[in-house]
């Protein structure tokens, strides 16, 4: 058995210090814990060490990974067909400028032809004007001869009755009939009797009358030959007119170029402004070619 006394539980434990032989005043406490530091507390826009994270986005937003966004697609599509888009709307231009060339030089040849029609218009109606002062000029002629015819006449008689001069009279009776010959040939050759007017003493020509009908005949026979002037005329106006016309439309095929210009330096706009220069364009498309295939002017 062993010697020990059994300790009371009640009994206070003895203090280490005092069963030491140290005295209280240099006994060394334990140092003081320090207290835990507090877990940081994570939100959906921070890092563990505080710092600020981008929002998370969901599955739909998020693009493919390697592929940009349809907006970015859509601007670098354009941008590879604006080129494609400029030379097409370089060559419409082209096109167009031989067009006007070749209109204006069809207005020019029709301004020559018209030109030369109306010297010939004018010819014809110098030829008939001449034509009718030929015939005023043999009527008064004829209307002379008859006159001097019936003067002869008159002194063949009076020579006859009153002088009993047989000779002298025939001789004057036979120049009357000379005159008469002459009178009778001017009036089948050189002019028309239909125009002669009037009592019989105070006979006139037409004039007015023979003018309007020579100047039909010639006219006739110039648009027997297609000579018209003023119809030439009018189609070189109206082809000059057409000329004209494309030529604006160049101009707005210019403004289609410089808007997709702008479209292919802006990134931002590049959309908008390559739609307005595609809709420039398409719009001066539509309108040139209404213009000449309805020929307006």
């Amino acid at each position: 058995m062993s010697d020990e006394t059994p300790r009371d539980p009640e009994e206070t434990p003895p203090n280490p210090v005092e069963a030491s032989g140290t005295p209280p005043e240099e006994a060394i406490p334990p140092p003081p814990e320090e207290p835990p530091a507090p877990e940081p507390i994570q939100t959906p826009g921070t890092t563990e060490v505080g710092q600020t994270e981008p929002p998370v986005e969901t599955a739909e937003a998020i693009p493919p990974a390697g592929e940009p966004p349809r907006s970015d697609r859509l601007s670098l599509r354009l941008k590879a067909l604006i080129p494609i888009l400029i030379g097409f709307i370089s060559v419409s231009g082209a096109v167009a400028t031989w067009q006007v060339s070749r209109l204006g030089s069809a207005a020019s040849d029709a301004d020559d032809q018209a030109i030369s029609e109306s010297i010939t218009a004018a010819k014809d109606d110098a030829r008939a004007e001449l034509q009718l002062r030929s015939e005023q000029s043999a009527y008064a002629r004829y209307r002379g001869d008859v006159a001097a015819a019936d003067s002869l006449r008159e002194l063949a008689t009076k020579a006859r009755d009153e002088l009993g001069n047989e000779q002298a009279a025939t001789a004057y009776e036979d120049e009357a009939q000379v005159l008469d010959a002459i009178a009778d040939k001017l009036s089948e050759l050189s002019f028309n009797v239909g125009y002669v007017q009037g009592e019989e003493g105070q006979e006139t020509y037409d004039e007015e009358t023979r003018r309007r009908d020579l100047v039909a005949v010639e006219q006739g026979s110039r648009n027997a030959l297609a000579v018209n002037p003023r119809q030439t005329a009018a189609v070189a106006d109206k082809l000059r007119n057409r000329s004209q016309r494309l030529v604006g439309w160049i101009v707005v095929f210019t403004f289609a170029i410089l808007f997709l210009a702008l479209a292919q330096m802006s990134a931002s706009r590049r959309v908008l402004l390559a739609g307005a220069g595609l809709g420039i364009y398409v719009i001066a498309v539509i309108g040139a070619i209404l213009g000449e295939v309805l020929k307006w002017g």
